[in-house]
C-alpha cells in the first residue's frame, strides 16, 4: 500500500516539472534509505547483512544525486 501512494505522490509531484519530480523522488529515497538504516540492526546471515549494506550505499548514491540536482534546478 505504501509503494502505490508513494508512486501516486511521485506522479503528481512530477505534473509540476522537474523541480517537482526531484522533490518526489527525494521524498522516496529518504523512506527507502530510512528502512535500510532500519534493517542494518537486523539479526541476519552476514550474507544478507552485506547485501543490505550494498544496497544502502547505493541508495545513498541516489540520494545525494538527487539532492545535487535540486540545487541545480534552484
Amino acid at each position: 500500500m505504501k509503494g502505490v501512494l508513494l508512486e501516486g505522490m511521485t506522479a503528481l509531484r512530477s505534473a509540476t516539472g522537474t523541480e517537482g519530480a526531484l522533490k518526489a523522488m527525494e521524498m522516496n529515497e529518504k523512506t527507502t534509505n530510512r528502512r535500510y538504516e532500519e534493517a542494518q540492526d537486523w539479526d541476519v546471515p552476514p550474507n544478507v547483512k552485506g547485501v543490505l549494506e550494498l544496497n544502502l550505499d547505493d541508495e545513498r548514491r541516489h540520494l545525494q544525486y538527487i539532492q545535487s540536482q535540486l540545487h541545480v534546478t534552484a
